[in-house]
């Protein structure tokens, strides 16, 4: 159990998660919780993996993502988006074999009677809510962001302007809400930069990890990708620091608002600038993603 983040931008793509890792028995109650690195960076592939839900699951899928990664770099020619979807479908069912066949077993285990497809159907979709990944990798229309969820019952990639964010895990219940707010608020309803993104994505995570979100907790990691870099790097806590800062300013401003009241003739206090606006008003943002050809 996790939340775990993925962001399209405008120069580039940013995932996150939390640290924290549950362990549960054959019943699928908790028995125990550590903290891992949930965040892995290809860096010999330019690309990036994170995983929520079982522990077995994660270990395949990795090893799955690892050689979609490795097949798109030995490829001669230009690989597309659609290209990536397709290396990746191709044995993302097969990674998750073993946890069918185990949620399979658990039902009939409590039920001890056969089942039809169809209410095995309807148990699988609520179990495997929470199993899933995000994988990111540089292509030929920009960096691209693949989901899959439910087990694999669901594989896509983010298709701007549309769908630009995906969140998953226990805490997608708070962490999605909280993220769409952060887009109005914060993104002013636009695909963010890389620097507003990292400062959304932090924000909501601290939010899930502040509320106690089943399964959710520890700190937050982010990797980041960015168009013409054929590199992803995790952010350490100095680059961490600044949207950490601004996350504070902000919900310090809030609380202030709360603490004096709104009066008709008060003045909207305005937020502090985000990442973006202030590399605006230094001349030095970044020009927008192209369009996907």
């Amino acid at each position: 159990m996790t939340i775990i983040i993925g962001v399209l931008c405008q120069d580039g793509a940013v995932v996150g998660a939390d640290t924290t890792v549950t362990t549960t028995n054959t019943d699928r109650i908790a028995v125990a919780k550590d903290t891992t690195q949930k965040i892995r960076v290809f860096e010999e592939h330019c690309a990036v993996f994170t995983h929520c839900g079982e522990g077995g699951d994660g270990q395949r899928l990795e090893r799955h993502f690892r050689n979609v990664a490795r097949e798109v770099a030995t490829r001669r020619r230009r690989v597309s988006i659609v290209d990536v979807a397709e290396l990746v479908q191709k044995g993302v069912h097969s990674a998750f074999a073993p946890y069918i066949d185990g949620v399979q077993h658990a039902f009939h285990e409590a039920t001890s009677r056969d089942v039809g497809l169809d209410e095995f159907e309807r148990f699988y979709s609520r179990v495997s809510g929470s199993n899933g990944c995000i994988f990111t990798i540089p292509t030929s229309d920009g960096p691209a962001i693949i989901a899959v969820e439910g087990g694999g019952r669901a594989c896509w990639h983010l298709s701007p302007p549309r769908e630009t964010t995906v969140v998953m895990g226990s805490g997608d219940t708070i962490g999605l809400p909280f993220l769409l707010f952060v887009r109005r608020v914060v993104w002013d309803s636009q695909i963010p930069f890389v620097d507003d993104a990292v400062l959304g994505v932090l924000w909501t995570i601290q939010h899930a990890i502040g509320h106690a979100v089943s399964g959710v907790g520890g700190e937050a990691q982010i990797a980041v990708m960015r168009d013409g870099e054929r590199s992803a790097q995790m952010l350490g806590p100095e680059e961490l620091g600044v949207p950490k800062r601004l996350i504070e300013e902000i919900e310090e401003s809030m609380r202030d608002v709360g603490r004096r009241g709104v009066h008709p003739d008060d003045a909207v206090p305005s937020p502090p600038d985000s990442p973006s606006t202030r590399r605006a008003a230094r001349g030095t943002r970044r020009p927008a993603r192209p369009p996907p050809k």
